[in-house]
């Protein structure tokens, strides 16, 4: 019989560092998700994508791998652990 996982920690984006970048590049939301969308072939739809700029879902470590590498940036400067919001 397999146990439920309840994590205590949880990873969020750094909604300071992603609108810093998206202002750099003068793109607006829908903008970064065409980019990854073209650039690295992702395939998540745009409400999906919505919620995990909000911290509404949790990340998958593919997007939080390729919006690290396109903002060229370290994983802990775009990401941090906090308790988990309930």
């Amino acid at each position: 019989m397999s146990r439920k996982v309840e994590n205590k920690q949880e990873a969020y984006i750094k909604l300071d560092v992603v609108e810093k970048h998206l202002n750099q590049k003068n793109w607006k939301i829908n903008d970064l998700h065409d980019e990854l969308q073209q650039r690295y072939q992702i395939d998540i739809g745009y409400k999906q994508f919505a919620k995990l700029m909000k911290n509404s879902t949790n990340w998958r470590l593919t997007y939080a791998f390729v919006l690290c590498d396109l903002f060229n940036l370290r994983i802990d400067e775009l990401f941090q652990l906090e308790e988990k919001k309930c």
